[in-house]
């Protein structure tokens, strides 16, 4: 399980149009379940947000800064 605002290192399964792509050593801040580094998603060609599942975690990096 993953809390709000946590950041994992982890790998995770997205779906685009009955698709399935994996994702493979991405650092991951859950904040609503969707995934929005461009860099990577150019990769699959894909423009929009993408919702993530069967996340595997790597490692647990931390919560994000509350201060902002």
């Amino acid at each position: 399980m993953i809390h709000q605002n946590e950041i994992v290192f982890c790998n995770a399964k997205f779906k685009v149009d009955k698709k399935e792509y994996k994702l493979n050593k991405i650092v991951h801040k859950h904040t609503d379940g969707f995934f929005y580094d461009k860099k990577t998603l150019n990769e699959f060609k894909v423009l929009e947000p993408v919702e993530l599942f069967d996340i595997e975690i790597i490692s647990r990096l931390g919560f994000a800064n509350k201060n902002i």
